[in-house]
């Protein structure tokens, strides 16, 4: 893999408390990573030569909006551009707002996209984020407007009637809430859209690799990923990023997925009289319920290898 974006989970502090975040972030938590490292990795990617782009999220990282400066500054003196995932609080006061995002946009913010659904606006006002995204469309920032939605269709339907004037002229994106995190502690599982197909699913891997607030480093951003060991690929801090990906692409099982897609471990744990769901949220549902799995993991072990090898051979002869 050649890296092509660098994203960091910079901090679980947030200012909301949402019943679906996967990673049960709030304002009582205070994990934030540490900026000079972070701005080592932006370094090492800017070496890489592969990407240039970073990306940083939360929580909410704009909370420590100094911090989030000075690293996009640092990436925008290497020549790469910054994108920012947001819930929008900070549009409650137009000017702040607006001083705000134009001070990150000097510093090399190139894109924002916002978080809005119902559980979001249980904390952060709709007047709020209807600025927030009005700041962003006039400084040319606005990349996104993303919810969540269950069988009930409540958040769509909120979301539009709040926010339609303003969706206009950006990608709107619809995922299915998944069970991970709060949202797996506080939604029954039969509110969930379980629409993915298990055979057919694909890993939506992006070549990226992504920092989590506790130093994790994951091949990708999945809400389920803290739980799922094999697509973990370092230590912040100790792990390099060309080690990273040399683990990454070093790891059979990823590079099976990665070929194949799910259905080839879906079929194998049903040989192995596993149960899998004909369908899943999303396909990152389905890897959590596939790799958490210990004794699934052992038992297909040596399938895994031995295909890993078959398609590094093939690759390898331009087969």
């Amino acid at each position: 893999m050649s890296l092509k974006s660098l994203s960091f989970v910079m901090t679980d502090t947030c200012n909301a408390a949402c019943g679906m975040c996967c990673f049960s972030c709030s304002p009582q938590k205070k994990t934030v990573l540490d900026k000079e490292l972070v701005k080592d990795y932006i370094r090492q990617a800017s070496e890489l030569g592969t990407t240039d782009q970073i990306a940083f999220t939360g929580g909410e990282a704009i909370i420590y909006y100094d911090t989030l400066r000075e690293c996009m500054e640092y990436a925008k003196s290497l020549g790469m551009s910054s994108t920012l995932v947001s819930n929008g609080f900070w549009g409650k006061n137009y000017d702040d707002g607006l001083k705000k995002i134009s001070g990150l946009k000097e510093a090399g913010l190139k894109h924002i996209s916002f978080s809005v659904d119902k559980f979001h606006q249980e904390y952060v006002p709709v007047e709020s984020v209807r600025n927030a995204i009005t700041i962003a469309r006039r400084l040319g920032l606005l990349s996104a407007i993303t919810l969540m939605d269950l069988k009930d269709g409540d958040s769509v339907y909120y979301s539009t009637e709040n926010f339609r004037d303003l969706l206009y002229g950006c990608d709107l994106i619809v995922y299915p809430c998944f069970p991970a995190g709060e949202a797996k502690k506080q939604i029954p599982e039969d509110k969930f859209i379980c629409e993915c197909s298990s055979l057919s699913a694909r890993c939506s891997f992006d070549n990226t690799i992504t920092v989590l607030f506790d130093g994790t480093m994951m091949m990708c951003c999945s809400q389920f990923s803290r739980d799922i060991d094999i697509v973990k690929v370092g230590k912040f801090g100790e792990t390099t990023l060309k080690q990273a990906i040399d683990n990454l692409n070093g790891n059979d099982f990823l590079y099976v997925l990665l070929h194949h897609g799910f259905g080839w471990y879906v079929e194998l744990a049903r040989s192995f009289g596993k149960k899998v769901r004909e369908k899943c949220c999303v396909s990152c549902h389905l890897c959590y319920e596939l790799f958490t799995d210990k004794d699934f993991i052992e038992k297909c072990r040596p399938f895994v290898e031995k295909e890993a090898q078959r398609l590094r051979v093939r690759h390898f002869i331009g087969a």
